[in-house]
């Protein structure tokens, strides 16, 4: 009988932890792929990750038949929603702190709202997630690996290609078959190289 119990309390910690460790391993999996791959150079991945992970509940509700639930999990969607919007124009701050709050939003999730649409696993399954995929994107801001904080897109595209134009232009004039082979209307000349003598 005591091994019974045993064997029974073992599973049951065993059901419970294993939405954590593929939660966990997951966010892992995702951020370093998308950092190999060059996926989180664009602000705006994070923060739909974002909306799409708050997205599911709205998911359950309609899976669970219920329009009191569906109508409670559209308010939280739409708090996440402008959060993700929020920290993509002006703070990814922002971001890692409403994937951490839907980490913890997700343990108490049951006792925020009744959804019977929401697997028995979800809420550890995506609480882990949302924490881990939190702490990786502050890890990568700190390494300042990725856009740094508050800058848009353009404006360092834009940096990006002044840059760029200023390069080609110290190779061209220091470089005198670069120069021969280079458009005039990209690189002006020296006015006084082109006087009649």
């Amino acid at each position: 009988m005591t091994r019974r119990k045993t064997s029974d309390a073992a599973a049951c910690i065993g059901r419970q932890a294993l939405p954590v460790m593929i939660g966990i391993v997951l966010a892992l999996v995702v951020g370093l792929l998308a950092t190999v791959i060059g996926f989180d150079r664009d602000r705006s991945l994070y923060p739909v990750i974002l909306i799409v992970i708050a997205s599911y509940y709205c998911l359950f509700a309609v899976m669970g038949g219920s329009a009191h639930a569906l109508i409670v999990e559209t308010a939280i969607f739409a708090a996440f929603g402008a959060l993700a919007v929020l920290g993509f124009k002006t703070n990814m701050g922002w971001i890692i702190a409403a994937l951490a709050a839907h980490g913890v939003m997700d343990l108490f999730h049951q006792g925020i709202v009744t959804n019977a649409g929401v697997p028995s696993y979800w809420p550890q399954f995506c609480s882990a997630y949302d924490i881990t995929a939190a702490i990786y994107l502050g890890l990568r801001f700190w390494q300042r690996r990725v856009f740094p904080l508050g800058r848009s897109t353009e404006s360092v595209r834009q940096k990006h290609r002044s840059v760029h134009l200023r390069l080609r232009r110290i190779t061209a004039f220091t470089s005198p078959q670069i120069a021969q082979t280079s458009s005039h209307r990209s690189y002006p000349r020296n006015p006084a190289s082109s006087r009649v003598r």
